[in-house]
C-alpha cells in the first residue's frame, strides 16, 4: 500500500514508476508503426500494379528533373538551354502522373507521415545501449600527461624540427 508520503521512488531495476506505462505505449507505437509500414508497402505495390509503366517513369522523371535542372544551373550561355526541354517534359509527366493518382498519393503520403510519427514515438521510449551503459559507468580518470601527435609528412619538415623539442 502506497501513500503520497511513502510513494515508491523506483522499481528494483532503477526505473521510475511511470516507465512501465511509457514503455508499453512505446511498444504499442512500434506495433502501430509496423502495421503502417506494411500498409504503405501494400498501397505502393497496388499503385505499381495499377500503373506498371507510369510508376518507373515517375522515378525517371525525377532523375531527369534533377539532372537537367543541375545542368541548367551550372552551365553558362546557350548550352544551358539544352536541358530545358527535358525538364519541362519531365515536369509535365510528373504533374500528369500525380493528377492521375490524385487519391492514392495523398493517402500514401499520410500513411508514411503517420508511420514516421509512430516510429519516432516508439524509438523515443526505447532504452538504448548507451543509456544502459551510463547507468553503471564510472567517469574516466583525468590524463596524467598530454600527447601531441604530428604527421611527419605534412608541414614541410616542421615535424622533424619539433622532434628535438621537449
Amino acid at each position: 500500500m502506497t501513500s503520497p508520503e511513502h510513494a515508491p521512488e523506483a522499481d528494483p531495476a532503477g526505473h521510475p514508476p511511470s516507465a512501465g506505462r511509457a514503455r508499453l505505449r512505446g511498444r504499442l507505437a512500434a506495433v502501430g508503426a509496423l502495421i503502417l509500414a506494411f500498409g504503405f508497402l501494400s498501397g505502393l505495390l497496388l499503385l505499381i500494379a495499377d500503373d506498371p509503366i507510369g510508376f518507373p517513369l515517375a522515378f525517371v522523371s525525377v532523375f531527369a528533373i534533377a539532372f537537367f535542372g543541375w545542368f541548367f544551373v551550372t552551365t553558362r550561355g546557350y548550352r544551358r538551354l539544352l536541358g530545358l526541354p527535358a525538364v519541362l517534359l519531365a515536369l509535365g509527366f510528373r504533374f500528369t502522373w500525380a493528377f492521375h493518382h490524385k487519391v492514392a498519393l495523398p493517402v500514401l503520403i499520410g500513411v508514411l507521415a503517420l508511420f514516421g510519427l509512430a516510429a519516432r514515438y516508439a524509438l523515443r521510449h526505447a532504452r538504448t545501449p548507451m543509456h544502459v551503459a551510463r547507468r553503471h559507468a564510472r567517469p574516466a580518470e583525468p590524463a596524467q600527461r598530454g600527447v601531441l601527435i604530428i604527421n611527419p609528412n605534412s608541414g614541410g619538415g616542421k615535424a622533424d624540427r619539433l622532434r628535438g623539442a621537449p
